[in-house]
């Protein structure tokens, strides 16, 4: 089992039960307790989890989930501020893409009924939510779908994206910085998610703040590759002091 899906299982236990006991997860993962410790150490650097004696309890302060389901209803009412914000970049016949990040499908549910464009997206709830608005043209990227997220991804969706040329790009990420840019956790989703900034003329990140000044295993891009970050945080908030100092990255 790689360390990426080691971790993901741990982070989802302790989704469940609020806390995990090292012995315990050694077992049930069949690994020696010092590689649970170097886990729950991981873990703890990135802020998901606080590492207690013999195990790791929730840190309920910047946890955010692993599984798709409950991403979606996570932070919520943070999710439409930010959607709101996003859908008033969208403008007439504009080709914006859509990634699997969950605050895209609150952006999908706030765009104002009559605006005409195309959304292209690699996510199936995306594509799901826009099934019935006649206004919006949908091309949904085909692909292999990963297990844990509906999103597809492999070659077929890479060389698919080679023939656009979007005007905007929403990318969902699990974590922003200024020193490691965008990360996330899947080495897949994230090849996807570099080839789609490529694509763009604009690449905005729209983020929860618990995803600011934190890094997952993977890069997707360096800071200097996102135009615009919007979270539902007010500009000047002090959590996005070192953001506005970035040259060239718009806050909003």
């Amino acid at each position: 089992m790689l360390k990426e899906e080691r971790q993901k299982l741990i982070l989802d236990k302790i989704s469940h039960s609020s806390k995990v006991i090292s012995s315990e997860l050694s077992i049930s993962l069949n690994v020696s307790e010092d590689t649970i410790r170097r886990d729950l150490r991981d873990l703890s650097g990135q802020g998901l989890i606080r590492k207690v004696h013999g195990g790791a309890i929730l840190n309920e302060s910047s946890y955010i989930p692993m599984k798709y389901a409950h991403r979606r209803s996570f932070a919520s009412n943070e999710k439409v501020v930010i959607a709101k914000k996003a859908v008033s970049l969208i403008k007439e016949d504009m080709v914006v893409l859509l990634d699997g990040g969950t605050t895209n499908i609150e952006i999908v549910k706030q765009i104002s009924k009559g605006l005409k464009f195309t959304v292209i997206t690699n996510c199936l709830p995306v594509a799901m939510e826009l099934v019935h608005n006649n206004d919006i043209k949908t091309i949904f990227i085909g692909g292999s779908i990963l297990s844990r997220v509906p999103v597809t991804v492999g070659s077929d969706a890479l060389s698919f994206l080679d023939e656009i040329n979007a005007d905007i790009f929403f990318v969902g990420t699990r974590s922003i910085s200024v020193e490691n840019g965008l990360t996330d956790i899947d080495r897949e989703e994230v090849l996807m998610k570099r080839k789609m900034i490529e694509r763009s003329k604009l690449v905005v990140s729209p983020s929860l703040s618990d995803k600011l000044n934190s890094v997952q295993s993977f890069n997707i891009s360096s800071i200097d590759k996102v135009d615009m970050l919007i979270t539902e945080l007010e500009v000047g908030d002090p959590n996005l002091v070192q953001f506005n100092n970035v040259k060239g990255l718009a806050v909003m």
